[in-house]
């Protein structure tokens, strides 16, 4: 009890000093000078001209803009420096919570590990760049944040510990997502691996048959509906684009990979133009490989079937979201 207790205190610190460094960042950039806030506010703008982004008008960012459009209530009835700081405070609790959705997520997962929720958490909390951009006005938080209620969700469900509301929450995290970024699509392998398996549990046992197993599998099999339909009409009009910059980006190399990976991922400073020396990129590339040796290690040792079929999911998902964030 002791021990939880302490780390129940130490995720409120890791929570505050997220809160703390990100209002210095929303106070003391000028508008505009974070990347990409300006064609955010862009669309927002075409909200307030009664024109849709994206699907009745283009996007000024390439994207869906579900993001744009919760924040545009704010626009209308707030003086608008007040908004933007408004919004970039929003983006920051966004990120708030997709650490704490993190956190629990993982003490459900892997209940056996008692400090790897904290430990990862922390990562993400102290990585400067990672603060600095979901302290803006940025579609990428918000998206954070419902990829990470989407798995925290599945694990649930995955776990046998949901209820219809779950199930329901699901899939309207699934619509939101798939309106904000098409590369929410990184979510596909574990709500396959998820619902799928649920759905033959429930065949196998004849809970079918039973009005709440029948209600729980139209829920299953509508949130595996709601994911093809928006695969086939957004994904496919972004894919080629993706791996078009993949290539453009990486100039067809190893070291551009490794160049774009240290970039995007161990970070840069400033208004991402500055790098750190090239000491902590070394250490980091060493933790980085401990760390996949301990993944490794737990993986083939230690881990329950359970476990060691979401680390094959969520390394998945990690090739996936290598693809699809980082290199574009």
């Amino acid at each position: 009890m002791q021990t939880k207790k302490a780390r129940n205190i130490a995720l409120l610190i890791v929570v505050l000093f997220v809160l703390v460094e990100g209002l210095f960042f929303v106070r003391a950039f000028p508008k505009y000078q974070i990347p990409d806030e300006e064609l955010y506010v862009r669309n927002v703008l075409l909200y307030d001209g009664g024109k849709i982004p994206y699907f009745g008008v283009e996007s000024e960012t390439g994207h869906p803009t579900l993001y744009e459009l919760v924040i545009y209530p704010f626009y209308k009835i707030l003086d608008f420096n007040i908004f933007y700081r408004f919004a970039r405070t929003l983006s920051l609790l966004f990120f708030a919570g997709a650490l704490l959705l993190t956190y629990f997520m993982i003490e459900n997962l892997f209940p056996d590990m008692k400090n790897l929720s904290l430990f990862t958490i922390t990562a993400l909390a102290f990585s400067p760049q990672l603060v600095f951009l979901f302290s803006s006005v940025n579609s990428d938080s918000f998206l954070m944040f419902l990829f990470s209620a989407a798995i925290f969700l599945l694990v649930r469900i995955h776990l046998k510990k949901a209820k219809l509301l779950d199930y329901i929450l699901l899939i309207v995290t699934l619509i939101a997502g798939f309106l904000t970024k098409e590369r929410f699509l990184i979510i596909t392998p574990p709500l396959i691996y998820v619902l799928a398996a649920r759905i033959m549990t429930n065949y196998k046992n004849r809970a079918i048959k039973e009005s709440r197993g029948a209600g729980r599998a139209v829920v299953n099999a509508s949130a595996i509906l709601v994911l093809f339909f928006f695969v086939n009409i957004l994904i496919f009009r972004y894919l080629k684009q993706e791996i078009d910059m993949f290539f453009y980006a990486t100039n067809f190399s190893l070291e551009g990979v490794f160049r774009i990976f240290k970039q995007f991922f161990w970070g840069y400073f400033g208004l991402l133009q500055y790098p750190w020396p090239v000491w902590v990129y070394t250490i980091a590339a060493i933790f980085t490989i401990l760390a996949i040796v301990g993944v490794v290690y737990y993986f083939r040792e230690k881990a329950s079937s359970s476990a060691k079929a979401w680390l094959s999911i969520f390394a998945i998902v990690s090739v996936m979201m290598f693809a699809f964030v980082f290199f574009y």
